[in-house]
């Protein structure tokens, strides 16, 4: 029986001009080719912290710091050690929210952290905002028993704005400056002085993954799906019809004009391929980066 015929759509959708897509993508190189020149410093601190310490995990928080994660794994093979960390991606949405309403954190705990129990797990982020993320690590740390470090490649320079009035959602900014005190005096917290105040992964990222958005909007669940969804070619035209129905308003896309002979099926599968070009070419710079640590720093394996 001959397997129906698919295609890849974008469940993200743009409608950004063709050459402008090329244009965002070069750019996009070129700044994390400046970026990894200053974060290589901190790449080299955690890479010999994995190698002296051994952790059980290394996890990179989605959606941001995910990017890292092949070229880490390649390049902690290429040294075989006697012990590998397991590699894994985390999607902290679930506790930057807890924090937020400063409600218990038992049920993210149970859900998301148990088989870390006991472990030394290694939590990797791109860059340090707000801190709402590090925080609800920190008590996560305690509250699952976990061995856990916290690594942070960049920081943004821009002190977090309130949310609420002179809360931070359900927490007072005294509070949160206090709490904040504790955390940077923590030796398990590392948060690299990279002055940077959107590291090149985080719109990376985008490129290949997004989140769920499915989830009902209080949920404590939030996953990361791939970017591209596979569906039946029959599928098709129902995909691809922006006319307008009735009730309902337009997509973005009635409104943009494709190069001549151009259909949205063909420039999903052009922009989809230069993404993955992109994505392909940032890691292999990344996992360069690294090379270039091995051979340049005195890292003891």
């Amino acid at each position: 029986m001959e397997k129906p015929d698919e295609f890849l759509f974008d469940r993200k959708s743009e409608s950004t001009p063709f050459d402008q897509v090329v244009e965002l993508r070069e750019e996009m190189i070129d700044i994390a080719k400046e970026q990894l020149e200053v974060i290589e410093p901190a790449l080299c601190d955690i890479l010999s912290k994995i190698i002296e310490e051994k952790p059980d995990y290394v996890i990179f928080l989605d959606k941001g710091a995910r990017l890292f994660g092949t070229p880490f794994r390649q390049y902690l093979s290429s040294l075989h050690l006697d012990k590998n960390p397991k590699i894994g991606f985390y999607n902290d949405d679930a506790v930057k929210g807890a924090f937020l309403k400063n409600e218990p954190l038992k049920e993210v705990v149970n859900r998301d952290f148990s088989q870390y129990k006991g472990k030394k797990v290694f939590f990797i982020d791109e860059t340090f905002s707000s801190g709402k993320g590090a925080l609800a690590l920190r008590s996560i740390f305690d509250i699952a028993d976990i061995n856990g470090k916290y690594f942070s490649l960049s920081q943004d320079s821009r002190k977090p704005e309130l949310e609420q009035g002179d809360n931070f959602y359900n927490i007072t900014r005294e509070e949160y400056d206090e709490q904040m005190a504790v955390m940077h005096k923590d030796e398990r917290f590392k948060i690299y002085g990279n002055k940077i105040d959107i590291l090149f992964s985080k719109g990376a990222s985008e490129l290949y993954v997004i989140d769920d958005q499915n989830l009902p909007a209080n949920s404590l669940y939030h996953r990361t799906l791939p970017r591209y969804q596979s569906l039946p070619s029959s599928a098709e035209k129902e995909v691809y019809d922006y006319s307008k129905n009735s009730g309902e308003a337009p997509s973005p896309r009635k409104y943009t004009e494709l190069p001549e002979g151009m259909t949205w099926r063909q420039y999903d599968d052009q922009v989809r391929q230069i993404n993955f070009e992109t994505i392909k070419k940032l890691k292999g710079m990344i996992y360069k980066t690294l090379l270039k640590i091995k051979l340049s720093r005195d890292v003891s394996i």
